[in-house]
């Protein structure tokens, strides 16, 4: 705790103004106010600081998510059409738990989902037992069989045999 003689010498080397001039009259309470006082006037000088602070870093957020944008926007401006199926195939990962379920799901052997998709059985068993994983190109065919009925199922075997007997 500081005493009356400790803050005057403190006002006067100029740690903090604090005390009132020395012509008015010292009481507790007059003190205590200048130190409210300061403290309020060093709180809202660093409130004034931080908005500004804060101001500055959502401009800079808006730059870099402008730059972002602008970067994705060239990358895909720069793609070849294979590159862009690739990329938006590659939002597909296929786990085997996910390939038996689908394959399941539609009631279907290791022989003839394989036949639907365009691969060898083999792949097919090699994907549901997590040996190997399917491509890009391969895991959004069997994206698009995730939500497919019976009937839509039955359509498209109807399209591939179709497809086998002209070829």
């Amino acid at each position: 705790m500081f005493n009356i003689k400790t803050l005057l010498s403190m006002q006067e080397k100029s740690y903090f103004p604090i005390l009132p001039p020395r012509h008015e009259k010292l009481t507790r309470s007059s003190i205590m106010q200048n130190i409210v006082d300061v403290i309020c006037k060093k709180l809202h000088e660093t409130i004034v600081l931080i908005q500004k602070y804060q101001t500055e870093v959502n401009r800079n957020q808006k730059k870099l998510q402008e730059r972002l944008e602008a970067l994705e926007d060239k990358r895909l401006t720069n793609q070849s059409p294979e590159d862009k199926s690739n990329s938006k195939s590659h939002r597909y990962r296929m786990k085997s738990q996910q390939i038996t379920r689908i394959r399941l799901h539609l009631n279907l052997s290791q022989a003839d989902f394989a036949r639907l998709i365009g691969v060898d059985r083999a792949c097919i068993n090699r994907w549901e037992h997590g040996k190997i994983i399917p491509s890009n190109k391969t895991a959004a065919k069997i994206a698009k069989f995730r939500r497919m009925g019976k009937k839509a199922l039955a359509a498209e075997f109807q399209r591939l045999e179709r497809e086998m007997w002209e070829n």
